[in-house]
């Protein structure tokens, strides 16, 4: 795991190189282990390396082939790396036992052919000395990030956006990313909040000319694959599917740890981990000051015990999300929605404090098995559809345990959700608030198609996931991931998405997906006897709403009372100024608006004066 930067040059200029070196340190906190670079005429490459896998210097980067036809700079895990030797190469092609040697000697035998053949998560640049094309690459779910920036004379690419930004040496800002952010709740979908920056397309590459011209194409779609399997079939291969991605998740020569909730996914990782696993390894939980209906501690503790792990627990305190704020914001280079990745940061850190290198975590099990709560409701309208059943589906909907305590708000949420899933929470809580925007900003970024949802496949449940899985939460979630793991020089691994797992549980038949009101009904009937506490799905765990009714109230007055916010082009500070006075009065109200403006002002700030 590790961080890179390249720019393609049309021209040479000595002063363009120390300017480079200059950008690429900011990232250099993404491989604390080792640094390197290579110059050309035409091309400039920086690598900082995270030495998870070889930690001698034989893998280090960037990394040239053994016929020296083919330059290399990768950050990711290929777990398939051993198959992919066995397959392709012999031991004299080797000179190390890098999965980094491995991808780069199978490219300079199978070229782009090998995509698809790779298992893991990546990112990747590849130059072709001979015929002179230099190849971008991105994992099928983009856990690892890319960007690039095009302009006449050069492409600057890396891993994160900072130094792009500072070689450019001004920070445009992309009017239609914060539109998406507010109206939508996307970040980093497939735009940047940054006009010249963009972002790789998960599942994609791009080959570039030298003379800067490129063409992108897709190598993976998720929905290639199709599923007719029954019950037991589907259970007993998702089992080992599962099973399997952990045992490949294992491999590490660096110590592994466990980001562990207390929730099902995680507590099922941290089972089977402690099954396949040779050495000892800690689990980390993180809690929240104050009140205990927002803990998850109880709960880990008690699975930590069982197993005979030692659970390491941070405490995030209304001080210390102050204190980071400004942080946390670089870090991710875009605002944020939730408190709750304070959470993550100080796990993070207690894990750098005992020198873990690779953490554990739970994401993706959700967005491949509908788990989200507004899910449900797709599921029986895709059953509708198929059967025509008019009177099942009013049943289905309204008088079952599901929905049985609704009130008319709540039916009202969940059929605004049916139309516009973007615009609602995961509990199917609409958060849009145009009044809070700038009429002149609204006016400008909303046509009359902008709230058309997306239609990503004909199936109504399989395309409410897609909007998550490409759009909405999964994006989110693995931008949040990556940066945080990296600014404490730790390598995060996610074993839901092992794609051929992922692949088959998106493409199940829907009845395997929910039954007898339960979501995710077939992966909880696998574990369904483990002798762990396994914990329903809590849509609101962390007190961010609390704490701006009170902790927080001081910073948000002070930001939404600046000069900078009352000239805002995006907000309408009397508004947003009547509105939180009204959300302090509130008990229910959600708070979702307020981190987003909150988060977006700061944003706004550190990057406006970034350079």
């Amino acid at each position: 795991m590790c961080g890179f930067l390249g720019q393609i040059n049309l021209s040479y200029n000595q002063n363009n190189k120390y300017e480079f070196i200059k950008s690429a340190r900011l990232i250099s906190h993404r491989g604390p282990d080792d640094n390197s670079y290579y110059f050309e005429k035409n091309l400039f490459l920086s690598f900082f390396r995270l030495s998870i896998r070889d930690l001698s210097l034989n893998g280090r980067q960037p990394m040239l082939s053994r016929n020296k036809r083919y330059l290399m700079c990768f950050n990711g895990e290929i777990y398939n790396s051993p198959y992919l030797t066995k397959k392709y190469l012999n031991k004299n092609d080797l000179k190390s036992s890098s999965d980094t040697e491995v991808l780069l000697e199978c490219f300079s035998k199978k070229n782009c052919a090998i995509f698809n053949e790779l298992e893991g998560m990546f990112a990747f640049f590849i130059y072709d000395l001979k015929n002179k094309y230099f190849y971008l690459c991105r994992d099928r779910f983009g856990i690892k990030p890319l960007y690039y920036a095009v302009d006449k004379e050069k492409i600057i690419f890396g891993s994160e956006i900072k130094p792009i930004l500072k070689l450019q040496k001004k920070p445009n800002f992309q009017i239609d990313a914060f539109s998406d952010f507010f109206l939508k709740g996307c970040l980093d979908h497939n735009k940047t909040f940054f006009k010249s920056v963009e972002t790789l397309e998960p599942g994609s590459y791009l080959k570039i000319k030298r003379d800067l011209s490129f063409s992108k194409k897709k190598y993976w779609n998720l929905t290639d694959h199709l599923c007719t399997d029954g019950f037991s079939n589907s259970k007993n291969k998702l089992k080992d599917l599962f099973e399997n991605s952990i045992k490949k998740h294992l491999i590490s020569d660096r110590k592994i740890g466990i980001f562990l909730s207390g929730g099902t996914d995680s507590t099922l990782i941290t089972e089977c981990a402690k099954k396949y696993s040779s050495n000892n390894f800690d689990t980390f939980t993180y809690d929240f000051k104050g009140d205990s209906k927002f803990s998850e501690k109880k709960n880990a503790l008690e699975v930590s015990k069982k197993l005979n792990l030692k659970n390491f627990l941070s405490t995030v305190s209304p001080e210390y999300v102050i204190k980071n704020f400004d942080y946390l914001i670089e870090s991710i280079e875009s605002p944020i929605t939730s408190l709750r990745l304070f959470g993550v940061l100080k796990n993070y850190q207690s894990a750098k404090e005992k020198n873990y290198k690779v953490i554990i975590e739970g994401h993706g099990g959700d967005e491949q098995f509908a788990g989200y709560q507004y899910n449900y409701i797709f599921y029986q309208l895709e059953m509708y559809k198929k059967h025509k059943n008019k009177n099942k589906l009013m049943e289905l909907l309204f008088f079952n345990k599901n929905y049985k305590n609704l009130t008319e708000n709540d039916i009202l949420n969940t059929i605004i959700t049916t139309t516009f899933q973007n615009g609602s929470t995961t509990d199917g809580t609409p958060f849009i608030n145009v009044n809070l925007l700038n009429k002149d900003f609204l006016n400008h970024v909303v046509s009359e198609k902008y709230y058309f949802q997306k239609k990503l496949s004909k199936n109504l449940l399989k395309n409410s996931q897609l909007l998550d899985i490409k759009d909405l939460k999964l994006p989110r979630v693995l931008k949040y991931t990556d940066r945080l793991s990296m600014i404490n020089g730790i390598e995060t691994r996610v074993p839901f998405l092992d794609h051929r797992l992922f692949e088959y549980s998106f493409n199940l038949q829907e009845n395997l997906k929910f039954r007898d009101n339960q979501s995710r009904w077939i992966f909880k009937k696998i574990y369904q006897k483990t002798r762990l506490p396994l914990k329903n799905k809590r849509s609101i765990v962390d007190p961010q709403t609390d704490w701006f009714k009170k902790e927080l109230k001081e910073l948000f007055w002070s930001e939404i009372n600046s000069t900078n916010f009352k000239n805002s082009e995006f907000f309408d500070h009397k508004f947003v100024k009547k509105y939180y006075e009204s959300f302090l009065k509130k008990k229910n109200e959600t708070s979702f608006n307020l981190i987003q403006i909150l988060s977006t002002q700061i944003f706004l700030k550190k990057f406006s004066n970034f350079f």
